[in-house]
């Protein structure tokens, strides 16, 4: 890879990289803050309540980033662009309500005695559903994004650090400053698009009722896929596992989830760049997929080392204790970065390049059905389970894109 190729690479990464420093770095920063101030058994109830709000969310952006932001860019007429947008602008906000009315349903009739918290939460989806991140994307235009994306979660940062200060942080004050943060992205995203379209129109029902249709195998893919990540909160929760169990797993889960992530930027600028090497040559391009897994590796490793090298002191720092259930969830999903890590090059870098987008739809959506049966299962049999569910589904994953790429390179007579 020539100097251009590698100075573009670092250029993208590092711009990445500052996005994903701070969806990562006010987590990392507001969890601590949140359980030292309510107990890790109130950031149970809040965890399963964003955990709803995952679905909602996903509900409400259905297929819409992959199809919409396909569509919009091939538009050319301005009248069919605001025609379109309308249409899924306000099935984004339908979809929304009736989301939210099914967990308002589902909440009174399981007779929650959290449902107030959890209701203030779960309304968020409401100024979510009219970001539509998909229009910027499609069109070219997605350089506000991340300023945008900024000003909400620095009013949450600035917002929990100053009432946490005076003593005043409880779990209904952070759940009002979590709603406003995601109305003042938001804000900045509607009033943006109803600017460039002229306005907005509001379509026809037989029109919102079309764009559901059209998007609902994809959607359907999309929810399977999401289940061995996201079910196990909604599961304990709607089993009324321990709310102290549920915000222990979360909290690990959670802290988990941001040290993986933090190879995305890496991973996200390796994309263009491995697409060139494929159509170049399919072994010039599972070469450079094999420098990256290597690299991958090494940071996943050393992130692991470190981690149990210093998990009393992680520990202590989320919670202001050293409690036994914590670092025994702990020790098990520790292990997630480096297998995500694995898979992520196997199934985006190299399965995608390699024209098997089926077999990696297959592998994730496959473990996204296991994942919700042996989340079930584990909370009916034993909740301390649901770890081990995680960390095997992200194993299954893995497995599943191994076997596909090597009989794809069994039966091309093809090697690394």
């Amino acid at each position: 890879m020539n100097n251009i190729v590698y100075k573009r690479l670092v250029k993208n990464s590092v711009s990445l990289g500052f996005v994903t420093l701070i969806n990562l770095g006010v987590p990392l920063i507001v969890i601590p803050l949140l359980v030292k101030s309510i107990g890790i058994k109130d950031f149970g109830i809040i965890a399963f309540s964003q955990a709803i709000l995952s679905y909602l969310s996903m509900l409400c952006d259905y297929s819409f980033n992959i199809t919409a932001t396909r569509i919009i860019g091939s538009i050319k007429s301005k009248d069919e662009i605001n025609r379109y947008t309308s249409e899924v602008v306000y099935t984004k906000v339908f979809l929304a309500i009736v989301g939210l009315l099914f967990v308002f349903v589902f909440l009174i009739a399981s007779n929650n005695e959290s449902i107030l918290l959890i209701s203030i939460i779960c309304l968020s989806v409401i100024p979510y559903s009219i970001q539509n991140n998909w229009f910027y994307i499609g069109t070219e235009r997605s350089t506000m994004l991340p300023l945008w994306n900024v000003f909400g979660k620095g009013f949450m940062l600035l917002t929990v650090v100053l009432i946490y200060s005076l003593g005043e942080l409880t779990s209904y004050t952070y759940a009002i400053i979590y709603i406003i943060s995601i109305m003042i992205t938001s804000i900045f995203n509607i009033v943006k698009l109803n600017k460039i379209c002229n306005g907005l129109e509001i379509p026809k029902f037989g029109s919102i009722k079309g764009q559901i249709l059209n998007g609902l195998n994809i959607f359907i893919s999309t929810l399977s896929a999401s289940g061995y990540r996201n079910f196990p909160v909604i599961v304990m929760g709607g089993f009324n596992i321990n709310p102290a169990y549920i915000g222990a797993y979360s909290l690990v889960e959670r802290v988990v989830r941001v040290i993986t992530n933090i190879i995305q930027p890496i991973s996200q600028a390796c994309v263009p760049v491995a697409s060139k090497k494929y159509a170049t040559d399919i072994k010039i391009g599972l070469i450079f997929s094999t420098k990256v897994l290597l690299l991958f590796l090494v940071l996943s490793l050393f992130s692991i080392i470190l981690l149990h090298l210093f998990s009393s002191e992680i520990i202590y720092y989320f919670t202001n204790d050293n409690d036994i259930l914590v670092h025994d969830i702990w020790n098990v999903l520790i292990y997630i970065p480096v297998v995500v890590a694995i898979s992520n090059v196997l199934g985006v870098l190299t399965l995608i390049n390699l024209g098997l987008e089926k077999q990696f739809n297959y592998s994730i959506a496959i473990t996204g059905l296991t994942g919700v049966s042996l989340s079930i299962l584990a909370s009916m049999i034993k909740p301390e389970l649901m770890t081990y569910v995680v960390i095997w589904c992200e194993f299954q994953v893995m497995l599943f894109m191994s076997y596909y790429l090597i009989r794809h390179l069994n039966k091309t007579k093809r090697n690394y």
